[in-house]
């Protein structure tokens, strides 16, 4: 079960939000909006010499940040495409009206020319921010979505150097936290109370979290909130307007969507996208992309089979009503309901609180427990009417299962018992091992991998839903608390965060397999060779590309499989074979593998991607030193009570700087 987010309201620092940069790793900024690599770099006329290379760069002029983690790759003379580059600083909250869509360097970057191909853009907020604010210190209020695109701004000011951001003590805050709740038909809130989770990571004060520190001028500060979410499919088409591929994912109302990450679900080498073409409005339901297709490639006839990739939807955080102490939405999420779950023996076996704060809808497919949690008592394979989504505007919802109630009880006493029994055999046997070091060894590094099976069945994908209505059931809604979206089922941005599996048979026929210590020992010589092998290489570009694609396929397979697998449960509820049975069975088991490899190969993905992001944080930061070092120089050699602000806030910035190089060139260094 995945975490809700606990921070909504961040202070403006745009430089230390290195955030989409970090949208390599296909996640962060998962609104299906920017995904995977960011298009950034700018289109070119034509090729050019290196050694006529030059960065253009994009600084807010609020704090000296950078506007963009990334600088833009261009050449002397020759004309840059920046209208990409413009939409997603729009996206960000910044006016971009100084910025043209083509740009031709005619100088290098120098040290006595600093500002050379640079752009100063102000927040979107700064720029249209009202004239009737009589305090000194301004108070912008930037709202951004869960994929942090700016919706609009709130404003306030003051002749305090200092702000409450507690609505519950600052009667002007109060004001903004109201104004905002009345506008749930855009956004909804989220964290604890109604000021939203307040935090000011920009002020120094370290006795009250809630008490910001202001300066003269314009203090900006970022309220995070969740929009609802409708799909976005994106249609591939070629040069005869043919639909050749499909994508589908979930965005708000607000920014835009880089599509040409999409590519990587391509099949390899057929399809490829023309470049030059606009990012998609997400304010919209369907787009059409140009693309060129091989020769080779075998073009669908039927729409019904052109081959379609659909972003999972986004799990929701579960709570137990038990444990809500009489909350109705403990962990503070923008949207939530409650699900009760009947035995069949009409007795309610558990009741959970499922919210969200990525999307109105939640998938259901990776419902259940954590491994060890015996009390939570439900077994979600065996509910019968659930659908693979829930709309949580509505509810409470109430959904049957073959289990009783007693019968789970006396399961989880039961697999309590055993739990105990292993931990105890396990420990007795560690005396006898203790005088047999040569065979202690093999065994226990063997048969460490058994026992962890059951933790790394826990990471499941949920499988790709071409059809997204939902499942007819026996679900009970209420009168609705909020908005209700025509929206149909809606894909999430974001790969879901791993659940619990609950199949029970993948433990069993690992636990029968570490008693035998005959044939472990014979897999421990291979360690040390694999290591010896890896220990000090670094990864290559090639390696993260092949870790990427068998990546891509075990989840595939993983996907496919769970799919197989529910698709057998439903006939078998109708008609059970002793050979569907044995299908079953077997799934199970071959499901439970793949997890495993899946997980496996993930976290090295994960590492991988993670060192390459490095090399590209030290590459930036010490350019980054490198420009603010020397506008440093230049502030210094003028003294004034303006270049004194500026120098302060330069070497805040150089600080940071220096911080993430120094974090970035360690994690390189200390590769493994």
């Amino acid at each position: 079960m995945k975490e809700s987010k606990d921070t909504s309201l961040k202070g403006y620092n745009y430089w230390k939000k290195a955030l989409y940069s970090s949208v390599v790793l296909g996640a962060i900024f998962v609104g299906g909006q920017y995904i995977s690599t960011v298009h950034a770099n700018a289109d070119t006329t034509q090729n050019s010499n290196q050694s006529n290379q030059v960065q253009i760069t994009f600084i807010n002029t609020n704090d000296h940040s950078e506007a963009l983690p990334s600088t833009i790759s261009g050449y002397v003379g020759q004309s840059s495409n920046l209208i990409s580059t413009k939409t997603k600083l729009q996206d960000l909250g910044y006016d971009v009206s100084n910025i043209p869509d083509t740009y031709t360097p005619n100088t290098s970057n120098t040290e006595d020319n600093q500002d050379a191909n640079t752009f100063y853009v102000n927040p979107i907020g700064a720029t249209n921010k009202p004239n009737n604010l009589n305090g000194k210190n301004k108070l912008i209020f930037q709202i951004r979505d869960q994929n942090n695109n700016y919706i609009e701004s709130k404003y306030s000011s003051t002749d305090s150097s200092e702000y409450d951001l507690n609505p519950n003590s600052n009667a002007d805050y109060a004001k903004i936290i109201g104004d905002l709740n009345q506008e749930q038909d855009k956004f909804r809130l989220y964290g604890s109370s109604s000021n939203a989770n307040t935090s000011n990571p920009q002020s120094t004060n370290t006795n009250d979290d809630d008490i910001a520190e202001l300066h003269n001028g314009d203090n900006i500060f970022t309220i995070s909130v969740t929009a609802p979410t409708h799909s976005l499919t994106i249609n591939y088409v070629n040069k005869h307007n043919v639909t050749v591929f499909k994508t589908i994912r979930q965005v708000t109302d607000y920014g835009h969507t880089n599509f040409y990450s999409d590519s990587n679900y391509f099949s390899d080498g057929q399809i490829s996208i023309n470049p030059g073409q606009p990012y998609v409005a997400n304010n919209q339901e369907s787009a059409t992309i140009n693309v060129t297709t091989a020769d080779t490639f075998n073009v669908p006839s039927n729409p019904n089979d052109v081959s379609t990739y659909n972003y999972d939807y986004s799990g929701p955080t579960v709570s137990s009503v038990s444990d809500a102490n009489g909350s109705q939405n403990p962990s503070q999420n923008a949207y939530y309901t409650t699900v009760n779950i009947v035995g069949s023996d009409n007795k309610n076996i558990v009741s959970l609180i499922l919210g969200s704060n990525d999307s109105q809808f939640v998938s259901t497919n990776d419902l259940g427990p954590d491994d060890n949690d015996y009390d939570s008592l439900v077994d979600f394979d065996n509910v019968t009417d659930m659908p693979s989504f829930l709309d949580l505007t509505k509810g409470p919802y109430t959904f049957h299962s073959t289990d009783t109630l007693s019968g789970l009880q006396a399961s989880s006493v039961a697999a309590k018992s055993q739990a105990a029994a292993e931990q105890q055999a396990s420990s007795s046997a560690q005396p006898s091992q203790s005088n047999q070091p040569q065979q202690a060894d093999p065994q226990s590094s063997a048969s460490q991998p058994t026992v962890e099976s059951a933790k790394s069945s826990a990471v499941v994908s949920s499988a790709s839903q071409p059809s997204i209505e939902p499942a007819k059931s026996s679900a009970q809604p209420s009168s609705v608390p909020a908005e209700q979206h025509a929206d149909p089922a809606v894909q999430s941005h974001s790969t879901a965060a791993p659940v619990a599996s609950t199949a029970k048979s993948t433990p069993e026929p690992e636990t029968k397999k570490t008693p035998q210590p005959v044939a472990k020992p014979a897999q421990q010589p291979a360690k040390p060779v694999v290591k010896a092998k890896t220990e000090n290489a670094k990864p290559t570009k090639a390696q993260l590309k092949t870790i990427t694609k068998t990546y891509k396929r075990s989840e595939h397979a993983v996907k496919t499989d769970t799919a197989k697998l529910k698709s057998l449960k439903k006939k078998m509820k109708k008609h059970v074979t002793k050979e569907q049975k044995t299908t079953y069975k077997k799934l199970q088991t071959k499901l439970a593998v793949e997890k495993k490899a899946l997980k496996s190969v993930k976290a090295q993905e994960e590492k991988v991607t993670k060192y390459f992001k490095s090399i590209s944080t030290i590459n930036r930061d010490k350019k980054q030193i490198k420009s603010l070092t020397a506008q440093m120089k230049k502030l210094k050699k003028k003294h004034s009570k303006a270049n004194k602000k500026n120098a302060a806030k330069v070497q805040k910035a150089l600080k940071k700087a220096n911080k993430s190089l120094k974090a970035a060139t360690k994690f390189v260094k200390n590769y493994k």
